[in-house]
């Protein structure tokens, strides 16, 4: 949590900190920007909690009333109640992020999400599309494949534990860019000591997909080592009516911290 701690103490505008109960526990979330402003949601990926949006914050908070959410069951600030009692699926997601927008005082958002969060904000968007007005998915789960690149790693790290496939492991995800390793290096290496209590991101059906009616924006790297760009690009215009897709060149898996000034842009368009 220090490590935590320290980061939002460099959050860079006004903020204020609250929990949220819900079915699951407490949900932490950071709240900046003018309260008259239009809300967005903002979750981020497994295991880097609310605090990757530190790049990006200043600027979204300039139009937003952002909520920037610790995932309930990964790590950060949020809680469970009991241990065994967390969400299992996308449905799962939905029924949490139900409950968070009404402890906010919130009936409909703006969403963006991030990898798993990108997972969850898609679900979101199934179960309850009332609540969403426009989607922003960055590199999400589940649109393509990515089990089948992401599993086996997963896997070999928890057969051989050892330091070094757990650094292996960190930089796989990270990919290359300095900002990005000095950001989450550590981090990472330690949530992966314990596991986070979320789902599995299972494939989205192509028929799900179509279900999808609001504005949608899906963000990528060309470098992903977690999905196919391309492949993932093709079978979002086929499935999604209202989607813009935007692959970033030479850029990985954590977008808002290679290509930062990119991706606001992008937001702040789009929204």
């Amino acid at each position: 949590m220090a490590i935590y701690e320290s980061k939002l103490s460099r959050w860079p505008v006004p903020f204020e900190s609250l929990y949220v109960q819900t079915h699951y526990g407490s949900t932490h979330v950071v709240i900046s920007g003018d309260p008259s402003n239009p809300a967005l949601i903002l979750l981020p990926g497994l295991a880097v909690t609310s605090m990757m949006w530190l790049p990006n914050i200043r600027a979204l908070s300039n139009q937003f009333r952002c909520f920037a959410l610790d995932v309930i069951g990964d790590h950060g600030k949020s809680r469970l109640s009991e241990q065994k009692v967390y969400p299992r699926s996308g449905k799962d997601y939905s029924l949490w992020l139900k409950q968070v927008y009404d402890g906010l005082g919130l009936s409909e958002s703006y969403l963006v999400g991030a990898s798993n969060g990108g997972y969850a904000a898609i679900n979101h968007a199934l179960y309850a599309p009332e609540q969403v007005s426009k989607l922003i998915l960055m590199a999400p789960s589940g649109i393509e494949l990515s089990l089948k690149r992401v599993l086996p790693k997963i896997f070999y790290y928890l057969a051989f534990p050892t330091v070094e496939n757990r650094k292996n492991l960190s930089n796989w995800f990270l990919g290359n860019d300095q900002n990005v390793r000095e950001a989450f290096d550590q981090q990472m290496i330690l949530g992966m000591q314990i596991m986070p209590k979320v789902p599995i991101p299972l494939l989205i059906s192509s028929k799900q997909l179509g279900m999808i009616q609001m504005p949608v924006m899906v963000i990528l790297g060309e470098k992903d080592p977690t999905l196919s760009a391309k492949e993932a690009v093709e079978r979002i215009q086929t499935n999604i009516s209202q989607v813009k897709t935007v692959v970033i060149p030479d850029v990985g898996h954590v977008i808002n911290y290679e290509a930062e000034k990119i991706v606001e842009n992008l937001i702040l368009d789009f929204l």
